[in-house]
């Protein structure tokens, strides 16, 4: 842990914690806007970043397709989801 000399039980040292947690929080928003602005260009380039369980990742261009050793569980779990099983 980061020790920044600030006592947060005094008015001064709880107006600085806050400052800070409000500036770590208005980037931490800014880069999630950012990265999915990033995410949305490049899939409309067609970039694929990783193929969804239960198929394999195509290479570009192609379509994904089902991967033999794990499509079945995804059936499955369709399956049990349409019966309202759990």
């Amino acid at each position: 842990m980061v020790d920044l000399g600030i006592d947060p039980t005094t008015p001064a040292g709880e107006f600085s914690m806050t400052l800070m947690l409000a500036l770590a929080r208005m980037q931490r928003r800014q880069f999630t806007a950012m990265w999915d602005i990033s995410q949305q260009r490049a899939i409309g380039r067609g970039i694929r970043f990783r193929a969804p369980f239960g198929y394999l990742k195509p290479a570009k261009g192609e379509a994904i397709i089902p991967n033999p050793d794990t499509a079945p569980f995804v059936v499955r779990a369709f399956e049990m989801r349409t019966a309202d099983d759990s």
